[in-house]
């Protein structure tokens, strides 16, 4: 089923992960970097620089989260100065542009740099797996197959250095079912 609005074709792509593969294939990384991902229809250009630590939960809903991290190159040395991109969903799995109106413009998402030492901090809320698609005939597909119709909980990021490739990829809730 494809239409202006639905894409039946990535979403079967998706579920085979064959996105994932193309990905790879086609960026490949040297041994140690971290893999990219697909970006996903959901990132939005010029979301606002922000000062480390600065909270990107606009609305205050959900468990709270702080993420305090690392950018190394793959020796092992701190990247300074690397733009990072980040956005999530809220705790009920949908992305501030999904629920226009309902959540603020640029909830939970935001653009920080690295300290020198390639830290970078922020607080977000703890993110949430959500469903894809499922219905007819995608439904009928993830039944075959015997899958679920559930993203994994993630944060998604796009980094960026003068130095080094643009790198878009996610940290995936290693908890989540």
């Amino acid at each position: 089923m494809c239409t202006d609005w639905r894409q039946e074709f990535v979403l079967f792509s998706d579920a085979l992960d064959v996105s994932m593969l193309v990905e790879a294939i086609n960026n490949r990384k040297p041994e140690g970097a971290s893999e990219s991902t697909v970006l996903g229809p959901f990132h939005v250009a010029d979301a606002p620089e922000l000062p480390m630590k600065a909270n990107i939960r606009l609305d205050e809903k959900g468990t709270p989260l702080r993420v305090h991290r690392r950018i190394l190159d793959t020796d092992g040395n701190p990247i300074s100065g690397a733009k990072i991109d980040v956005w999530q969903t809220n705790d009920d799995g949908f992305y501030d542009v999904q629920q226009t109106g309902i959540q603020p413009d640029f909830n939970l998402r935001g653009v920080l740099r690295t300290g020198d030492d390639g830290t970078y901090h922020f607080r977000g809320v703890k993110p949430n797996f959500y469903p894809i698609t499922d219905d007819d005939p995608f439904k009928k597909l993830l039944a075959a197959l015997g899958r679920h119709p559930y993203r994994p909980a993630h944060l998604h990021y796009i980094i960026e250095t003068k130095e080094h490739d643009r790198l878009a990829t996610h940290i995936v809730e290693p908890d989540d079912a």
